[in-house]
């Protein structure tokens, strides 16, 4: 089973991004911050990451740049969100694979999650959608 883990705070479009990817085949697992998203991605090794920019504490560009660079989570595509001005290169420079501008089209996500996966194993039966 391919696992997205989703680092998103506003409970609204985390509801919404994980019932979108878990009825699309993913595994996701939930953060709403980098500061609890990031040691869930050590923990858990999921196969991609996609988070919001404007998180509390920690933002995601920061949060990407830490992830990328460390040895049990550099090989992990991280998709960035933001419903503010980013520059393409801020999130490149981060670490980040893309940056889509929220709201983020259903289709455009999950399109964006195959570029970097394939599409998921249909096969599989996923863990949760919590």
């Amino acid at each position: 089973m391919t696992t997205v883990l989703l680092i998103e705070d506003d409970p609204a479009q985390r509801a919404m991004y994980r019932d979108l990817l878990y009825y699309n085949g993913y595994d996701v697992l939930l953060a709403g911050d980098a500061r609890t998203g990031v040691p869930l991605a050590l923990e858990a090794h999921p196969d991609i990451i996609v988070m919001d920019v404007m998180l509390p504490g920690l933002n995601g560009l920061e949060a990407a740049r830490q992830l990328s660079r460390h040895p049990k989570t550099t090989a992990i595509p991280i998709i960035c969100m933001s419903g503010f001005p980013v520059s393409p290169h801020s999130a490149s420079h981060s670490g980040a694979r893309e940056l889509l501008a929220k709201p983020v089209d259903p289709s455009t996500l999950i399109k964006s999650i195959w570029r970097h996966l394939g599409p998921p194993d249909r096969d599989a039966v996923p863990r949760s959608a919590h």
